[in-house]
């Protein structure tokens, strides 16, 4: 966008802000990575820059900041879109005729162009929300000494490290929900598999005397997420805050990613590259007791990690929250192929944590089941030259429902589910893991809306959710 027409622009928006009267918010093998036992010291040394500063013409979010604006981007953004600004600016901006793009385009431009942030902004506005975490398990092991025949009992301790990012928080009251990896609080061999001397450190603050003890709330190891929660004034007085959640389901193979984590237990930093493969599927031992195979839905990077960025953030280059980074391919002839389990799937995980355990009598959580089955019909690319980007569309269709279930005499083999709809809000169905994403974030009794596609017809399909299963 020329920089005349996005200043008009700019002008359009602060005219019709100040007539709405806006109010800023508060603020080869793969393997897992970050469960091995280290004695390394952490340090606070500062991450360097990525990419170099450029001069550019500022944003309107930014010239929103300038004027007393405090929330984040996104804040912004959502602030927008609840006082319907969006359509109304738009239209202004093209009833004075400098905007005769999509709307879609606007709302971009809303942002700055391609390029007005860069590694180094989003990689500090990432770094406060990023803590390094030690674990400590305690193994009793018991032998029998061959001389005399008397039986011995051993106790030492195991320590590994690993990363997690603040999702939620109460900052008044000093409490902080983290989001890490299942493995990295989890080892099977020690007395109590779940650590309960889990420790954390938040960026700057990575001395000793800082250190905050964290207490486990819940978990699963199908999905490699756990919650832990902290509640202290080093974090009530600390600069530190809760990520601001991305978009997963919107990432491109080519976007510019950072990860931020405590490699190698030496203090949290980080390091970026772009998105290899959106939806990738790795197999790996499941962290629980039964050492059963498990397939991980993941993205695919090539950000250097290393053992110690489990549980830490892959994040655009906006500094948004897009992914929790939990293991890499390592063999001598694999460079470059890291993973990230994608923020959609895990906030989702963890906010039903949050919301159902309580570290003691309740540490599992359900998801909502349709009792259907699903498939892949069709698959296609497609390059879209206004944008330059491309993407890959699929048709998923049912190929099993289940007797007795919520969908039973509902919808049928051979039925196309084109979005889903839950609280007001439609999620379009592109792929296998949609459904998933959003069953994630219902309670049971939810009613959940289908729109499908069946014999030459579009039918809104209503289903009540009363069917629910165990997540370990």
């Amino acid at each position: 966008m020329k920089k005349g027409i996005l200043k008009k622009i700019l002008s359009l928006i602060f005219i019709f802000l100040i007539s709405i009267s806006l109010v800023g918010c508060s603020f080869g093998s793969i393997g897992f990575i970050g469960d091995e036992p280290t004695t390394k010291t952490t340090n606070t040394q500062e991450i360097t820059n990525l990419e170099s500063q450029e001069v550019r013409e500022k944003n309107a979010y930014e010239i929103a900041v300038e004027n007393g604006y405090e929330g984040s981007l996104d804040e912004w953004l959502n602030d927008l879109v609840k006082n319907n600004a969006y359509t109304s600016i738009y239209d202004l901006a093209k009833e004075n005729g400098i905007f005769n793009g999509s709307l879609e385009d606007f709302i971009q431009s809303l942002k700055g162009t391609a390029g007005s942030f860069n590694i180094q902004e989003g990689t500090s506005y990432g770094l406060n929300s990023v803590v390094s975490i030690l674990c400590n398990f305690t193994i009793t092991s018991k032998y029998r000494d061959f001389w005399t025949g008397r039986t011995y009992t051993e106790t030492s301790t195991s320590t590994s490290a690993g990363s997690g990012v603040i999702i939620e928080d109460d900052k008044e009251n000093g409490v902080a929900y983290i989001i890490t990896n299942y493995h990295v609080v989890y080892y099977q061999n020690a007395d109590s598999p779940i650590s309960n001397d889990i420790l954390i450190k938040l960026y700057g603050m990575e001395l000793n005397k800082y250190k905050i003890p964290a207490k486990y709330i819940g978990g699963s190891s199908t999905y490699d997420i756990a919650v832990l929660r902290i509640e202290s004034d080093i974090y009530k007085n600390s600069g530190a805050y809760k990520a601001s959640m991305g978009d997963s389901s919107k990432l491109l193979v080519g976007n510019q990613v950072i990860a931020i984590g405590n490699p190698q237990a030496e203090g949290i930093s980080a390091t970026y590259g772009i998105i290899s493969v959106v939806n990738d599927k790795i197999s790996l031992s499941s962290s629980s007791s039964s050492g059963s195979s498990v397939s991980y839905r993941e993205i695919r990077i090539d950000a250097a990690v290393n053992s110690g960025n489990s549980g830490g953030g892959l994040f655009d280059i906006d500094g948004n929250l897009i992914g929790i980074v939990n293991a890499k391919s390592v063999d001598t002839s694999i460079e470059g192929m890291c993973y990230a389990i994608p923020i959609n799937l895990a906030y989702a995980v963890a906010k039903k944590i949050i919301n159902t355990c309580d570290g003691e009598t309740a540490t599992t959580i359900k998801k909502n089941l349709l009792g259907i089955g699903i498939e892949v019909l069709s698959s296609r690319s497609e390059y879209d030259k206004e944008t330059k980007t491309t993407r890959i569309f699929q048709e998923i269709s049912v190929n099993e429902v289940t007797d007795g279930g919520v969908s039973y005499s509902k919808l049928m083999v051979g039925d196309i589910i084109v979005n889903i709809t839950y609280n007001g809000v439609s999620y379009p169905v592109n792929d296998l893991y949609s459904l998933e994403d959003v069953l994630l974030t219902t309670n049971l009794g939810d009613t959940v809306e289908l729109y499908i596609y069946r014999a030459g017809n579009y039918e809104s399909i209503p289903l009540v959710l009363s069917l629910d299963t165990d997540v370990l």
